[in-house]
């Protein structure tokens, strides 16, 4: 459902088809990636990100489904 929701978001993309699918892939994941592990409270806001990354989705601009996905990505542990 999230996948369908940012191919639309995305339809009109001025990135190369591969380049868009590939974010589109990316936030695929994030979007249903479950708040790492954390017993030093290192990511505290994890969920609160990943949260407004999802309204974003759900609301559609794609401006801010990229900027929240940005504010998401740094606190992954990786």
């Amino acid at each position: 459902m999230i996948h369908a929701a940012l191919k639309t978001i995305f339809a009109d993309d001025e990135r190369p088809a591969r380049e868009t699918e590939r974010l589109i892939t990316l936030m695929d994941l994030f979007a249903d990636l479950p708040a790492p592990p954390d017993p030093f409270s290192l990511y505290g806001d994890y969920e609160t990100l990943q949260a407004r990354f999802l309204a974003a989705i759900e609301d559609g601009d794609p401006e801010t489904v990229v900027e929240t996905v940005l504010t998401l990505y740094p606190p992954t542990p990786g």
